[in-house]
């Protein structure tokens, strides 16, 4: 599967002339291997640096700079910074805080493990907020499951939450056989399980979109962004601030639909027991809220690391709004133009992180020196190193694409969308890219399609982000597979969880999102953005239009 690619797509260069065959050679051929990982999709980032130079479409000189502009600074940044959160547990004692308010019900407790995961999952990596749930969702479920027969104690004696959970799944218990009794548990359980399961993985997918940092395809495609607006003179139109403007109102949206989908799918709605806040727990003692409780008193009182690692958050995520909002001057117009970046901040803080101490009263007895918030050996235990190359080769790729003229040839073929309206080719292009996704990494997809789109959407005479932003947010909803997602393939692992569970489910969730996507990037999207209009009025090309800037 290494050597085949290469050799079956030789026609193509040999048969056809010219620079755009060549490059659609090279793009073919980082397609496969990316789709198919014959090769670790990080080393197939690496492919153009040594295939570009060789083929004669671009110098070592123009491919190299690809690997390390601004937005890669940016995603280093932030990551450093979401590391420090998970290195002094302030992730942690943030989920356990809004599961201690959440009751016994089993609709709540659905809210209470899915709320969390989605807020985190904005500034800390979408595994991470996986990972650091399914052990409290593990945890909850082994208090409420239903006793085994065997046991007689056990099927006589019920908590306080088995009982609610029993009555929310409408379970009978009238006298009867107990094995009968207990396998109607046991299938209500089972079937329980796996929406919580499934929950926490889909509302890390969800809410990775609502920042500009939350996943890495929404920073792969502001370098694209970037570069092309860069090449008209323009600042670019994308930055922390105004991507939340259209990221945020579609994860909410996508969050809250997920949240009544795995109901109607795994609970049943009761639409006035759900929309009852008051009656959703009773003061009392509950296996599983003690199971909360007792995970949140052993992390203790807040710690000067979690106090300041929190400071220093909320400083970056302020520094990146307020740099060059909409509505107000920012703080970057102190400075000469363009000289401040989304970039800037991050690194600042991120610096900040390996020089502010982790507490300010060492023990008397310790020879050790005091230690800082981050430690270099958990950067480079814990940093996506190879999200950097892998978009470092997605911007030479469309580096080759635009200076071959590879671009304005399938800007030309794709004109063939403008009898569509066009809710209706951006539905149908969201359509195909969710499935898509769902097979290969949304990395090398968002990589491989932002160039494209580009051309596409200029080719009809439109802003190119009429097609990237919608088509770049979809590359992370991938619902239906394991291997759609880290959270997916995370949740899949536990066991609890069966391929056809997560395509059934899975599947609606994709459509109402495409829906959610499509409805966004006609309305507000286009509003704000102006995606109707080309900001730089008539083309003479993609080509022309689209070149980058080294």
């Amino acid at each position: 599967m290494i050597l085949l690619p290469p050799l079956l797509l030789l026609p193509l260069p040999m048969l056809v002339d010219g620079q755009e065959a060549l490059c659609g050679y090279c793009m073919l051929l980082l397609a496969v291997y990316w789709c198919t990982e014959a090769v670790p999709i990080e080393v197939t980032g690496l492919i153009p640096v040594f295939l570009f130079p060789m083929l004669g479409l671009l110098p070592v000189e123009a491919v190299v700079p690809q690997y390390m502009k601004e937005v890669q600074m940016l995603f280093l940044g932030g990551i450093i910074v979401a590391i420090s959160l998970e290195k002094n547990n302030l992730h942690i004692r943030i989920a356990l805080n809004i599961l201690r308010l959440i009751g016994t019900q089993p609709r709540w407790l659905l809210f209470g493990f899915m709320f969390p995961t989605w807020f985190l999952s904005m500034w800390i990596s979408n595994t991470a907020a996986t990972s650091m749930m399914l052990p409290m969702v593990e945890a909850v479920l082994d208090q409420i499951q239903p006793k085994n027969p065997d046991d007689y104690e056990g099927v006589l004696k019920t908590s306080n939450s088995r009982l609610k959970i029993h009555q929310e799944m409408e379970i009978d218990d009238s006298p009867r056989d107990p094995r009968v009794h207990y396998a109607e548990q046991k299938a209500h359980f089972d079937r329980m399980s796996v929406g919580f399961y499934l929950s926490v993985a889909y509302a890390a997918n969800v809410g990775g979109v609502a920042t500009l940092t939350g996943t890495s395809p929404n920073l792969i495609l502001k370098g694209y962004v970037d570069d092309i607006w860069s090449a008209q003179g323009l600042p670019s139109p994308l930055d922390y601030s105004n991507w939340m403007v259209f990221g945020m109102p579609i994860s909410f949206m996508c969050f809250v639909l997920v949240w009544f989908w795995m109901q109607f799918m795994y609970l049943g709605i009761r639409l006035a027991e759900t929309c009852n806040c008051c009656s959703r727990a009773e003061k009392g003692d509950s296996a599983a809220k003690k199971t909360i409780m007792d995970a949140y008193n052993r992390l203790g009182s807040i710690s000067f690391a979690e106090c300041m690692v929190g400071i220093l958050f909320m400083t970056l995520v302020s520094l990146w709004f307020f740099r060059d909002p909409d509505f107000m001057a920012g703080w970057s117009t102190y400075y000469r133009d363009e000289y401040i970046g989304d970039a800037v901040p991050a690194l600042m803080i991120a610096c900040f992180t390996f020089i502010i101490p982790n507490t300010l009263t060492p023990k008397a007895d310790d020879d050790k020196p005091v230690g800082t918030l981050m430690t270099w050996k958990a950067t480079h235990e814990k940093m996506a190193w190879g999200t950097l190359i892998l978009t470092g080769g997605g911007f030479a790729l469309a580096e080759a694409t635009m200076k071959s003229g590879l671009a304005d040839w399938i800007g030309d073929q794709l004109q063939i969308f403008d009898a569509l309206p066009g809710w209706v080719m951006v539905m149908l292009l969201c359509l195909i890219v969710s499935l898509v996704t769902n097979v290969t990494s949304n990395t090398a997809i968002c990589t491989l399609l932002m160039p494209i789109m580009a051309a596409m959407a200029e080719g009809l005479g439109k802003n190119p982000m009429y097609l990237m932003l919608p088509v770049c947010v979809t590359t992370s909803f991938a619902f239906m597979l394991p291997v759609g997602t880290p959270p997916n393939a995370i949740v899949f692992a536990s066991g609890r969880i069966k391929v056809m569970d997560m395509v059934k489910a899975g599947l609606g969730i994709n459509i109402l999102c495409v829906f959610v996507i499509t409805m966004a990037t006609e309305t507000w999207g286009a509003a704000y953005f102006d995606l109707y209009n080309l900001p730089w009025g008539n083309s003479t090309g993609i080509n022309s239009t689209l070149q980058y800037i080294l």
